[in-house]
Parts: structure tokens; C-alpha cells; sequence
């Protein structure tokens, strides 16, 4: 097993105490921290990253016992699954997903603090985790406050992979509820062009749209949200209750005349003929112009 950390601002996130250009003490660091009473790691720092090589060919995959670790989450049953987990850990302390399943139980309870602590531990022994990573982002955007350390770990799993739509939307999202609106654009708008089939974005852009009080894109984004969510779930309610306020607010402040004025005024304008707007009873619907 091969473990490379880059020396980047990731690395010092996950090892706040070591000091940049340090190499004789990250290489002291890392030997400490990979030694487990089953192998002792050979480290290397060549150029801008580190390298550990742990032999592990004596551990067990524990791969039936992981997948009844998931399980007992799925039906809600986290005090086994932690005790299963921690088991697990014991007998494999190098398997990243057994500390990010963790980090989500603790998350799922309430408990960030613990979350945060059992997803460094994750990424310390796999940082191309890109659950963990966004696991990560989320907590300390929602969590935290802090959306400079929450983008260090977003940004990465970007650099794994470009068009990752979740991690996309994550950012999006989270800039958005921090009102920086034109960086969230931009991220939802690349979430989209990855994955056009996901419900989230749709609802992200429509609610920049609307605070922007682009009222027709909003309208187009939410209703493009409702036709990609096929699950009736909370964000389709969310999706239409967004979508109703939209239209009731359109009504109330009499958008459809303005727009009817604007029509109106730019035909006289071209034709250089008045126009004269009259109500008739004799159309069968509620609502018609012509």
C-alpha cells in the first residue's frame, strides 16, 4: 500500500501541528502516525510531496463485515454499526471508509466535532476519498462557518475529478447561502453542464434567479427541477413551494401588465400606430391576449 500526500494547503489541513518546509520532522510525523502494531512504514519526501509505503498484505479485507456495517446504518442502527466499525478499525486501521462511515454516523447524530475528527483520519489514510472529502466541505460550510477550509477540501475532490456534479453543487450551493451569488452561478452552472439530470441544481439556480429578480429564469430553473425529480421527495416540496411563492409574487405585483405595457409600447413604437387594449368577454379563457 502507497500513501502520497501532495505538500499542500490539504496536507497541513489534515496535519495542522507540522511546520511547511519541515521535511526532517513531516518525515518523523509520518512514521509515528502510520506505525501500528501490525507494520512499520517506510517514508520518503521527494520534491512537493510524501510518500509512505505500509505492507499490508497480513491484514484482512473485512469486506462482509464493512457491508454489515452499512447495513446496520441504512436501519438507523448507529450504536452497532459504531461498535462494528471500531472493530474493523482495530483489525485494519488502514481503510479509509470505515472512518467516513463513522464520520457520518457522528454527523448524522449531531455530533461535527467527532464527524470532522473521523473523516481527517480517513482522508490521512486515502486523500482521494471524494465522499470524505465532501463530507468534509459540507460540515464546515454548515457547521463550521468556514467556507476558506470547506473549499480547500471541495477544490480537491475537483482536482480528482473536474466534472464531479456533486462537489460542484456542494460549492454552489453553500456560496450561495453566503450571498456570494456570482461564484455560485458559476459552480452550479458547471454542476449542471456535468450532470443535466440532477433535481439540486435546477433548484440552486433558480433560487439565484430569483433573488436576482430574473423572475422568468427562475420560474424555468424550478420547474426544470420538478420535471428531472421523479421521486416526489422533500426537494420536490421544496421545488414547489418556491415555485407557487414565485407565482403568487408575480400576480401580486402585476408583472403580466408590465409585460403587456413593454409589448405594447415597443409595437407602437415600430409601427408607428396606436394601440388600444380592450377587455372582451366573448374569449373562453381565463386569461388571453391577442
Amino acid at each position: 500500500m502507497e500513501i502520497i500526500h501532495q505538500l499542500d494547503d490539504l496536507f497541513y489541513s489534515l496535519f495542522p501541528d507540522l511546520t511547511k518546509g519541515d521535511t526532517k520532522s513531516i518525515k518523523q510525523a509520518m512514521a509515528r502516525y502510520y506505525s501500528t502494531p501490525f507494520f512499520q512504514p517506510d517514508v520518503s519526501v521527494e520534491n512537493d510531496r510524501v510518500i509512505i509505503h505500509i505492507y499490508t498484505d497480513q491484514l484482512e479485507s473485512l469486506e462482509m463485515d464493512y457491508k454489515r456495517a452499512i447495513a446496520l446504518c441504512d436501519s438507523g442502527k448507529f450504536n452497532d454499526a459504531k461498535i462494528l466499525l471500531a472493530s474493523l478499525i482495530e483489525k485494519n486501521p488502514t481503510n479509509s471508509d470505515f472512518y467516513r462511515i463513522l464520520g457520518q454516523i457522528h454527523s448524522e447524530e449531531g455530533d461535527q466535532d467527532a464527524a470532522i475528527n473521523h473523516l481527517i483520519e480517513a482522508l490521512k489514510w486515502n486523500n482521494q476519498n471524494t465522499y470524505a472529502l465532501t463530507m468534509m466541505g459540507n460540515i464546515l460550510f454548515l457547521h463550521k462557518e468556514d467556507p476558506d477550509t470547506a473549499l480547500i477540501y471541495f477544490n480537491q475532490v475537483l482536482k480528482i475529478n473536474p466534472n464531479d456534479h456533486l462537489a460542484l453543487n456542494n460549492i454552489g450551493s453553500q456560496l450561495g447561502k453566503l450571498g456570494r451569488m456570482d461564484e455560485a452561478r458559476s459552480y452550479l452552472e458547471r454542476a449542471l453542464e456535468s450532470n443535466p439530470e440532477f433535481s439540486n441544481t435546477y433548484l440552486g439556480l433558480g433560487i439565484i434567479a430569483d433573488n436576482s429578480g430574473n423572475h422568468k429564469e427562475a420560474f424555468d430553473y424550478y420547474l426544470a427541477g420538478l420535471r428531472h425529480n421523479s421521486k416526489k421527495d422533500d426537494l420536490f416540496q421544496k421545488t414547489i413551494g418556491n415555485l407557487v411563492e414565485l407565482c403568487n409574487r408575480i400576480v401580486e405585483n402585476d408583472f403580466g401588465n408590465s409585460i403587456i405595457d413593454r409589448s405594447k409600447s415597443d409595437l407602437e413604437s415600430r409601427s408607428g400606430v396606436p394601440i388600444l387594449i380592450e377587455e372582451s368577454s366573448d374569449v373562453p379563457y381565463y386569461a388571453k391576449i391577442e
